[in-house]
């Protein structure tokens, strides 16, 4: 987490329920394209250095779709 992500990520009010976030987390999840449109989204979740958090729950979906077009905007820094 660069400092203009930790000044926007204080500024919008998510540095007091995530303290501890110094990082980010992003996982790149498959998911039934029967029960969602996409089959690949990118969550992010902030956490800390080594790459612990105190919940589970993401902070953002970044972006959905096909995995070569996930691992794309992955690369891309979308």
């Amino acid at each position: 987490m660069g400092k203009t992500d930790k000044l926007q990520f204080d500024k919008e009010g998510y540095g007091l329920d995530y303290p501890y976030a110094t990082h980010w987390f992003i996982e790149i999840a498959p998911h039934d394209p029967f029960y969602y449109k996409h089959p690949y989204i990118l969550y992010v979740y902030p956490c800390t250095s080594k790459a612990t958090s105190d919940t589970n729950h993401s902070l953002e979906i970044i972006y959905a779709g096909q995995l070569h077009e996930v691992m794309k905007a992955l690369k891309h820094g979308r």
